[in-house]
């Protein structure tokens, strides 16, 4: 699945940078009247008018502040659901393929359980980048304003500093990033095998389990503690970049002896705020360390994907072709003959048999698609199907009089496509089943693979 910038683009992401725009310039206004006020104090000049300015502006920011959030999580929920829709649309192009155990439980672990906080992670990591970016551009802009120009220049030479920087940063860190969420996502899907293996009661499961569960886990650890060791090492390089610059200029100004004193005490008033815009800097800077890494991450929701071309073993299928296959008894001559006359049927049962590896399965799948939406495929195991039915707590047999009664029931399906049902079926169900799938029959074609 290829990258799409449009998918993280909607209506809610204008709505949340519109919000921090608008929150940042009043927060920066307030700056403004700051150093307004405290000029015309030491001027003595009236204050009312500066002074009430200056709480409006503390206060009101707080109103775009909750609104972007809010949006923020709107954007979140149409991101995520649109990347499911794409991800999903993907996935209609593996019907009828095969896949590898260990790619299906990577895309499943990635769309399932990583993709919403993967793109929760990004798209707060864009709204914080922003954010930065905003309070940091608008507060320097009335700085440089209102104060000596010096100081826009140690804002310049330090963001130069830190993007030169950023710049040799780049790709260890994107290679780590990249490293560790691969990682991470091979852990997961590990992980989601622990009940099957622990609770069945097998030692030699678990020990293969615990074995292999230990490799996935270092490795991640391992990419995790790197990753984390190069950024803080590059936030204190950023540090010493951004701060360095800006506090010989300051100390600079405040010696000069022709500083006008009502300069010197706004420049006094204001260095909390401009340390702020400074420690904005190294945030900012640190940000974008951290946005190869966040970007990196959110690759891994489009690459990795295993291509239709790729996911047949067609060596493995042409042999399989080779071996035989019947039908209620009767060897078949031409494979695509017996197709054909399966999906010509109205009704009737046939049962096909072959030895283990004859690609019974594969000639069932292939049917379905053959005939198409009339055909209801159910494989051996229906672990993770969904059903109108709630069958918790059921047995096997129930629930396979409950699956086969519920697809009868389907008005447009001809055609049954049952794929080995009797493997896990006490004696009892499976004459049982037997005698329903002699009813069914009747009115339907059922196709069933058996030993």
């Amino acid at each position: 699945m290829t990258f799409d910038l449009k998918l993280f683009i909607n209506r809610y992401a204008w709505i949340t940078l519109t919000c921090i725009v608008a929150q940042q310039s009043i927060v920066a206004a307030a700056t403004y009247a700051l150093t307004r006020l405290m000029q015309n104090f030491q001027s003595g000049l009236p204050i009312a008018l500066w002074l009430y300015l200056y709480c409006a502006a503390m206060l009101v920011p707080y109103v775009p502040g909750c609104l972007g959030h809010i949006a923020l999580q709107r954007w979140i929920n149409r991101t995520h659901a649109a990347y499911v829709e794409r991800a999903v649309n993907t996935m209609q192009r593996w019907r009828g393929k095969h896949v590898a155990q260990s790619e299906r439980a990577f895309m499943q672990t990635l769309v399932g359980k990583q993709s919403l906080s993967l793109i929760d992670d990004v798209l707060r990591f864009g709204h914080s980048f922003v954010d930065f970016l905003a309070s940091s551009l608008f507060n320097v802009v009335v700085l440089a304003w209102l104060l000596p120009g010096d100081l826009a220049l140690g804002y310049a030479i330090s963001t130069l500093a830190c993007t030169t920087a950023l710049f040799f940063l780049r790709q260890p860190i994107d290679r780590l990033a990249t490293r560790q969420e691969n990682a991470h996502i091979s852990f997961s899907a590990h992980l989601t095998h622990a009940w099957d293996n622990t609770v069945i009661g097998n030692v030699h499961h678990y020990q293969q389990w615990k074995t292999g569960n230990q490799h996935a886990g270092n490795d991640f650890y391992r990419a995790a503690a790197r990753l984390a060791t190069v950024s803080w090492m590059a936030n204190i390089l950023l540090a010493v970049l951004t701060l360095a610059p800006s506090i010989y200029l300051i100390i600079s100004t405040l010696n000069q002896p022709a500083l006008l004193p009502v300069i010197a005490a706004a420049l006094i008033a204001n260095l909390t705020r401009i340390f702020h815009v400074l420690s904005g800097v190294t945030a900012l800077v640190s940000q974008a360390i951290s946005c190869r890494a966040t970007f990196a991450r959110a690759r891994v929701l489009f690459e990795g994907w295993p291509t239709t071309d790729v996911l047949d073993d067609q060596a493995a299928k042409q042999a399989a072709l080779k071996l035989p296959l019947s039908i209620n008894g009767k060897t078949t001559d031409s494979r695509e003959h017996a197709m054909q006359m399966l999906a010509r049927q109205t009704s009737g049962r046939f049962t096909i048999r072959a030895p283990n590896g004859a690609g019974k399965s594969t000639f069932l799948r292939t049917l379905k698609f053959k005939v198409g939406d009339g055909a209801f495929y159910l494989p051996a195991h229906t672990d993770g199907l969904a059903w109108k039915a709630d069958l918790e707590g059921k047995s096997i047999g129930q629930r396979m009089i409950s699956h086969l009664a519920e697809i009868e029931a389907l008005p447009d399906v001809t055609h049954i496509l049952l794929d080995e049902w009797d493997a896990n079926l006490d004696e009892h169900n499976t004459a049982h089943f037997d005698r329903r799938l002699d009813a069914a029959a009747e009115s339907k074609v059922i196709v069933e693979i058996r030993h």
